[in-house]
This record gives structure tokens, sequence and C-alpha cells, in this order.
């Protein structure tokens, strides 16, 4: 891979087949090294002329629409789930009788479609450094393919602080157990299992589905089903926490790989299992010191399935490299500066965010 030294002054750095080259090692990397933006699993592609929003469409499904009133609304999260459950049906009883197609007539209308429209900004987002000629000197090993990754794993973080805020935001289901005092505000207590086992079910009462992992060694790839699951994401530094709890079961004693999912990241590791979620650890989740309890705060995630639209990372020019030549500027090396940098635009908005959950909860290390 070639430097930029050496190029025409004041043109571009690149030629066409070197931008392809590292706009294609950047979105590489930046696919490695990204946990956050796969749960966005419902797509919306860029416009190609690009305004400052876009409209998600949220799609009422015509059994929410038909039976809503069956549903069980009453359900309160403060429930506790151990008492157990009593769910009512959606259909009620007999109801299946009023569609019975008499002879010579196709029924009665009643189905009905309905959709929400909803509008998110979408936002450029990037970043540059300058160079000179003296930077070859200082470092000889330097060039755009290690730029690239190095400017990939800066955007990785970009993206993934921006899904992880648009997820913690936008999740309705949220059990906070802050408030509690002593050992049940930390996620090693049963308060916390308790906790995750009342949004698991706040989750499934509204019709969200776990999870489904796929095959990866299938020629079909990303079609083959495998099992679902809802998934939890935990702290890195909360890893050894969690494994004081009496409920979780760890990846050694359920005897699978912690390098379970994409073998290619290293930024999530499973750490087992909790009132049925995986449990995977990362360091991109939020946490902060309290000074006040002398712990770690942080907001735990839980996902279901297909409740985020996104505009999608790969695409024509949707994330690219962008490379400037020196310019020239008197006989001082150093007032001749080019520089090299990224950029992209982003957008997505949570449409269902009951399919989302979020435990408040504190851990110490």
């Amino acid at each position: 891979m070639p430097t930029m030294y050496g190029n025409d002054r004041g043109k571009s750095a690149l030629g066409l087949e070197d931008q392809a080259y590292v706009d294609a090692n950047l979105l590489k990397k930046v696919s490695q090294e990204t946990i956050f933006d796969k749960f966005a699993t419902l797509k919306r592609e860029l416009p190609k002329k690009v305004g400052n929003t876009i409209t998600f469409e949220r799609r009422i499904p015509m059994v929410e629409l038909m039976y809503f009133d069956q549903l069980n609304k009453k359900y309160a999260l403060g429930w506790d789930a151990a008492l157990g459950m009593d769910l009512q049906l959606i259909m009620p009883k007999d109801e299946w009788e009023n569609y019975v197609l008499p002879e010579g007539s196709s029924g009665s209308e009643k189905g009905r479609m309905s959709g929400v429209e909803v509008e998110a900004g979408v936002i450029p987002i990037g970043m540059w450094r300058g160079h000179t000629e003296e930077l070859k000197h200082f470092a000889k090993r330097w060039n755009l393919e290690r730029e690239s990754n190095e400017q990939g794993e800066v955007a990785a973080q970009v993206i993934d602080g921006f899904y992880r805020d648009i997820y913690t935001s936008g999740a309705t289901n949220v059990q906070d157990i802050t408030t509690n005092t002593g050992d049940d505000r930390l996620i090693s207590s049963n308060a916390f299992t308790r906790a995750v086992e009342r949004a698991l079910l706040a989750m499934e009462l509204q019709g969200a589905k776990p999870v489904v992992q796929v095959l990866g060694a299938s020629p079909n790839y990303k079609t083959v089903p495998v099992h679902a699951s809802f998934k939890m994401y935990i702290p890195s530094t909360a890893r050894l926490e969690i494994r004081k709890n009496q409920d979780f079961v760890t990846v050694e004693e359920a005897g699978v790989s912690a390098n379970k999912g994409d073998a290619f990241n290293f930024n999530e590791r499973l750490e087992g299992y909790l009132a049925g979620c995986e449990v995977y650890s990362t360091p991109k989740l939020y946490a902060e010191w309290d000074n006040n309890q002398n712990l770690n705060k942080t907001e735990i995630l839980i996902f279901g399935r297909d409740h985020t639209s996104q505009i999608p990372l790969r695409g024509e020019k949707r994330i690219q490299m962008i490379v400037k030549g020196l310019g020239e500027s008197g006989d001082d090396r150093l007032d001749r500066v080019g520089s090299v940098g990224w950029k992209s635009w982003i957008g997505a908005k949570v449409l269902y965010p009951e399919r989302l959950a979020r435990i408040d909860a504190y851990y110490d290390v």
C-alpha cells in the first residue's frame, strides 16, 4: 500500500484504485469493531439527495389493531414474576366462529392496515487530522492502510456510541434497582435477577421476540436460523460481579465457548446466561463511578428482535476516507499541510421501544 508522499501537491493524494482500497479497508475495520448497529435490523436506504431528516415507518400489526383490548394492558412492571402470571388469550372465546365463511359468501371485512411515520435526523459524522512531509521522518512505517485501520477504530467507537445512546434512551421497559438499599442495588443480587425477569415479561407481553442466531458457516450466510434468545449486554468491568449472582450460569458451566457469535469481533464476549438471556460483556457500554455510593453505575441493555430502523453503513460512498495532498506555502515544509480523515452519514430510530429493555444498576469492581 503506497504512502501519500510523492503525490502532486495540491491534488487529491489518491487515485480511484487506492481510494477504493482504503474505503473498503475502512469499512472492514468498522464492521469488525462495531457491535450495536447490528441490532438495528430494519433498513432504510439513504436517499440520493441527502437532507437533514429521514422518514421511517412503524407498521402496526393487524393482530394488535383487531384484538388489542384482549391484551393484558394492566400488567405492571413492579409485579413480581415469581408469583406466577395469568396472561389473557389474544383470541377471545368462540371468536374464531366469526371467521367461518358461509356458503356462497366471502365473509366480512375485518383486517385493516395502519402505520405511523416518524422522522429522524440524518447526521454527518467524521474526523480528520493533518500531516506534513515531516511525518515520514518520524513514522517511517506509517501509511494509508495503517491510517484507515486507526481511523476505522475511532469511527466504530463513534457509531457504537450513537446506537448505544438511542437504545438506552429509546427503551420503554425500564427497571431501576439503583434506589434499592444494600446489595439489592447490585447486579450480583437476586433483586437484579427479578428485575431482568420483569423486564423480559414486559417485553414478551408487548410482542417482543428473541434475536435469531444464524449459522455463519452456511453457504447461505445469515439465512439459516440456529436458535433464538434475548441478549443482555453488561460492561466488561462488571464481568466478575455478574458471576457472583447465584442465578447466573457461566459459559464454563454451560459448556459453550465464550467466542460464540462473531469470531472476528473482540468487543463482545459471551459470559453466560441469566433468566433466559444470553449475557455478553462489552467495553462499549456506558458506566460511571458514583462517588456517593462508591460503586459503578450502569445502564444494561436487553435486546429483542426488530426494534430499530437505520441507514445501513454499507453502500456507495456511505463511509469513506478523505485524503488531501500536501499544499505548498513558501520554503518551510511545515507550512505545507495535508489531511486524512473519514466521513459518513448516520441515522436511526427506535420504532418499537417495547422490544428493548434497560436495567439501571450498580456493580463493584
